[in-house]
């Protein structure tokens, strides 16, 4: 397995973005595991099929911009992890989404 580290900034709302990046993280592979921090930023670890990530960069630069993230693997029967640090440009550090109190 083949491990890279990805760095993304993205011009769109954390929430309006991250729905959208998590459908093309699973058209091409898995979404592992994701971490929010605030509206500024996410992380994101992927596995994706050594053939599928190619397709995957190219979708996720759709919505945001990739950089150093050095050669791309040759197609092969293996899995790859992607481990995707993703900064929002319009975060403010202070995110509050609202949750409605539950009866109970």
């Amino acid at each position: 397995m083949k491990r890279f580290y990805w760095v993304g900034y993205c011009e769109e709302d954390r929430l309006k973005a991250t729905p959208q990046i998590a459908r093309v993280i699973n058209k091409h592979g898995a979404l592992i595991n994701t971490n929010f921090f605030s509206d500024l930023a996410t992380s994101f670890v992927i596995e994706v099929p050594a053939d599928q990530i190619q397709a995957l960069y190219a979708g996720l630069q759709e919505y945001m911009q990739l950089e150093n993230i050095g050669p791309l693997p040759a197609s092969g029967p293996y899995e790859c992890t992607v481990l995707l640090n993703l900064s929002f440009a319009k975060g403010s550090g202070n995110l509050k989404v609202e949750v409605p109190s539950v009866p109970g």
